[in-house]
């Protein structure tokens, strides 16, 4: 089960792994939701890696996410079917070899009583020393070893487990991990990038950033990131574009 001394996370990566997903088969829905959620808690999403199901190829995307050494999130192919291969893949790469959990083979037949056998009951067949990851949806416990959490691939199902795992073994810090601000201006990139360094020199806690069209005539999206609200550099940008003579409005509905 899930311990109870909770874990500081700033920062995370994501693994979403399946054929299906690479193929155009069912389109994934884990990043966008990482998306949408993780900032508001304060945690940054690092790097998004999409695998499909050779077990060979897996091996080789979980061993650059443990060398990267972040807290990740790996979605997808924990079940019992053939193409299946997380379980096995993570057992050789951790050298933990698979062995039947007791905890999560008591919840599988809780669940589906004679029905567990022969093949749900595979589903308790994990690396050796891993804990689980509660889902109260089926009864089908993810798992985590190291700092490596093992999800099912259905969406719902894994957002509801990581929401409660984030309320149980994580503290992340619970604010917003950035503050976005945009404007929306006419100007060719290039004039726009003398203005960008050097505001991005008299304000290195600020990640500037300019989003071209291909029209080259439509307006463009000029901003920052900070940590909070910060109206000096703000005014700062607004008087460097007027400066240059740059049109500029506030950008509506940006991202």
């Amino acid at each position: 089960m899930v311990d109870q001394l909770r874990i500081p996370i700033h920062q995370v990566s994501a693994l979403i792994i399946g054929d299906e997903i690479l193929s155009g088969l069912r389109q994934d829905a884990h990043m966008p939701f990482l998306i949408n959620w993780l900032p508001t808690l304060g945690i940054k999403l690092s790097q998004v890696n999409y695998v499909g199901d050779d077990a060979s190829e897996l091996e080789q995307a979980l061993e650059a996410s443990r060398n990267r050494g972040d807290i990740t999130f790996c979605f997808g192919g924990i079940g019992a079917t053939p193409d299946d291969r997380t379980r096995y893949t993570a057992a050789k790469l951790f050298s933990r070899p698979l062995t039947r959990h007791p905890e999560a083979e008591r919840q599988i037949r809780n669940r589906f009583g004679e029905e567990a056998e022969p093949y749900r009951v595979r589903m308790a067949d994990l690396p050796r020393g891993c804990d689980l990851i509660p889902n109260d949806a089926t009864q089908i416990p993810g798992f985590y070893l190291e700092n490596h959490y093992f999800f099912p691939g259905f969406p719902e199902m894994a957002q509801s487990m990581l929401q409660q795992l984030m309320q149980t073994h994580f503290a992340p810090p619970g604010h917003p991990t950035s503050q976005l601000t945009v404007l929306q201006v006419i100007s060719p990139e290039s004039d726009l990038v003398p203005i960008m360094e050097q505001l991005q020199q008299d304000h290195p806690h600020c990640a500037f950033f300019s989003l071209p069209q291909f029209d080259p005539t439509a307006p463009k999206l000029l901003g920052f990131r900070s940590q909070a609200p910060d109206p000096a550099v703000l005014k700062a940008l607004q008087e460097a574009l007027e400066r240059a003579q740059i049109p500029w409005q506030e950008a509506k509905g940006a991202p």
